[in-house]
C-alpha cells in the first residue's frame, strides 16, 4: 500500500502556534461577544421588541444573568463528554455553529423568549470553547511556557471584553443596527475557517506522556506473564477505573479547591466593579460616562501589557508566590479604593486626593489581576498531570482536562452571579468603603491558602493537600 498523501498545509496547520492561535481568537471572540450586546441591549428592547420602559430592567437582567446561571448547568455535562471525545476539533466546530445560530437569533429577534433562547445558544457555546479550548491549549503548549501562553491568551481574552461594548456602542451610532451585528458575525466566520483548517495534533502533552507510561506498563506485564512471573501490582489492568472518581478526587485536592476560591472570588470582585463603580463615581466625584468609560479602561488595559509578563513569571518561579503577593497587594489596593472620595478622611475626600487616589487604585487592581487571572489553567493541569501520573489512567485514556476546566467555568459562573449581588447588598447596607473591607479580608484568605497549597516547583504538586 502507498503512503497516504497528508492534506495541503498540514505541517502549518497541525502546528503549535496554529492550533493555539485558533483557540486564542476563539476565546477572544467569545468575550468580544459576551459583552457586545451591553451597549446596545437596550435599543434593541425599546425598539424591536418594543417593551414598556417599567419592564426594561427586569429583562436586561434576565438576558445579562442567564448567560451564567446557563453555564453553571453546561460546564460539567460539556467537561465529561469532552473527556470522553479524543477529537476535540469535532465538538469546537460545533460550539462555533451554535454560537453562529444564536446569535443570528438574537440580532434578528422581535421577541423576548427569542431573545432568552439565543443568548442560552451563546451561553452553551462560550462553556464548550472555554473549556475545550483551555484543555487543548492545555495539551498543545510546551509545559515549561504554558504560563506564558496562557498569559498571552488572557490578555487576548481582556481585549475582548474591552472591544465588545467599545464596538457595538461605536457603530450603533454611526453605522446602524444591522452594520453593528456584522462584526461578531465576520469574528464568527473567521473563528469557523480557522477552526475549519486546524488540524489537531497526533500527540497530546499531558494526555500522550500518561497513555505512554500505560502502554510500557503494559508491555513490560505481558514479558512478565510470558516467564511465569506474577504481574505487578502496578498492572493497569487492575487500576481503579474512573467511575464517577473524578469529582471526587479533584474536589478534595485541597489546592485545586484554593484555585476554584480564586477564581470565584477575582471574577466576584471584577463583576462587583461592573455593578458599583458607576454609581458610586456618579454619587461621588460626579463622573459621567464618559470618565465611567475610561475608569474600565484603566482596569483593564494594564492587564494586556502585564498578562504575557505574569505569565512568563508563573514559568520561572511557579505560582505560590506570585499569587500569594498579588492577592495580598490587592487587598492593600481594595482598602485605599474603599476610601477614596470619604468624605470623614479629609485627605482621601473628593476636594482633595480622592480622584487621583481612586484612578491610581483602579489601575493598580487592573496591573494586579493578571497575576491570578491564568492561575486556573496552569494549577489544574498540574493537578490532573498529577495525579494520573501517581495511578495510572484513573482518569481514562483521554484524561480529565474538559472536565478540570469544567470546575473552573462553573467557578467563574458562580462569580459572575454573585459578585453583582453580594457587592450591591455590601454597599446598600453597610457602605461602599466597608464593601471593598469584606473582599480585601477575603483577599488576605485566600492569600494564605496559596502560599499554603498553591503550587511548588520544587516538589510533586499533587502530593499535598488531600483528604
Amino acid at each position: 500500500m502507498g503512503l497516504q498523501q497528508k492534506p495541503f498545509g498540514y505541517k502549518w496547520r497541525s502546528s503549535k502556534w496554529f492550533i493555539i492561535s485558533t483557540v486564542t481568537l476563539a476565546l477572544f471572540g467569545e468575550t468580544f461577544l459576551y459583552a457586545f450586546i451591553v451597549p446596545i441591549l437596550d435599543y434593541m428592547l425599546r425598539t424591536r421588541l418594543h417593551i414598556d420602559h417599567s419592564k426594561t430592567q427586569k429583562v436586561t437582567s434576565a438576558v445579562l444573568g442567564l448567560h451564567g446561571a446557563i453555564s453553571v448547568i453546561a460546564g460539567p455535562i460539556i467537561g465529561h463528554f469532552a473527556d470522553k471525545t479524543p477529537n476535540r476539533k469535532t465538538p469546537l466546530l460545533l460550539s462555533l455553529i451554535t454560537c453562529i445560530i444564536g446569535t443570528l437569533m438574537i440580532a434578528s429577534t422581535h421577541s423576548v423568549p427569542i431573545l432568552l433562547l439565543g443568548r442560552i445558544f451563546q451561553a452553551v457555546a462560550a462553556s464548550a470553547v472555554w473549556i475545550i479550548g483551555y484543555a487543548t491549549i492545555a495539551d498543545t503548549a510546551d509545559q515549561a511556557r504554558l504560563g506564558t501562553i496562557m498569559g498571552i491568551a488572557m490578555s487576548f481574552v481582556n481585549l475582548g471584553v474591552i472591544g465588545g461594548p467599545a464596538a457595538s456602542g461605536l457603530l450603533l451610532e454611526v453605522a446602524g443596527y444591522w452594520t453593528t451585528w456584522m462584526t461578531p458575525l465576520l469574528i464568527l466566520i473567521i473563528d469557523l475557517i480557522a477552526r475549519l483548517l486546524m488540524i489537531e495534533s497526533a500527540s497530546k502533552s499531558v494526555s500522550a506522556d500518561i497513555n505512554s507510561t500505560i502502554t510500557k506498563t503494559t508491555e513490560i506485564a505481558d514479558a512478565t506473564e510470558t516467564t511465569g512471573l506474577l504481574i505487578s501490582d502496578d498492572d493497569p489492568q487492575d487500576l481503579p477505573t474512573e467511575a464517577g472518581g473524578f469529582w471526587r478526587i479533584m474536589l478534595c485536592d485541597a489546592r485545586v479547591l484554593t484555585v476554584l476560591l480564586i477564581q470565584i472570588l477575582s471574577i466576584a470582585v471584577g463583576t462587583c466593579f461592573n455593578a458599583t463603580i458607576p454609581i458610586y463615581v456618579q454619587e461621588t466625584f460626579g463622573w459621567g460616562p464618559s470618565k465611567i468609560g475610561f475608569l474600565f479602561s484603566c482596569l483593564i488595559l494594564p492587564s494586556l501589557l502585564v498578562g504575557p509578563l505574569a505569565g512568563w513569571i508563573r514559568d520561572r518561579v511557579g505560582t505560590r508566590y506570585p499569587a500569594a503577593i498579588s492577592l495580598v497587594l490587592q487587598a492593600a489596593v481594595l482598602v485605599l479604593l474603599g476610601i477614596a472620595g470619604n468624605k470623614r478622611i479629609t485627605w482621601a475626600s473628593s476636594q482633595n486626593k480622592g480622584r487621583t487616589l481612586y484612578i491610581t487604585c483602579i489601575v493598580a487592581m487592573g496591573t494586579l489581576r493578571p497575576f491570578i487571572a491564568g492561575l486556573g489553567p496552569i494549577e489544574l493541569t498540574a493537578a490532573v498531570k498529577a495525579h494520573q501520573e501517581r495511578t495510572l489512567g484513573i482518569f481514562g485514556p483521554e484524561g480529565g482536562l474538559s472536565r478540570a476546566f469544567a470546575m473552573m467555568e462553573v467557578a467563574a459562573s458562580i462569580g459572575m452571579t454573585i459578585g453583582p449581588v453580594v457587592g450591591g447588598s455590601l454597599k446598600e447596607l453597610f457602605g461602599y468603603g466597608y464593601m471593598n473591607l469584606t473582599w480585601s479580608l477575603l483577599y488576605l484568605f485566600l492569600a494564605t491558602l496559596a502560599l499554603c497549597f498553591s503550587e511548588d516547583p520544587k516538589k510533586m504538586p499533587a502530593d499535598d493537600g488531600e483528604c
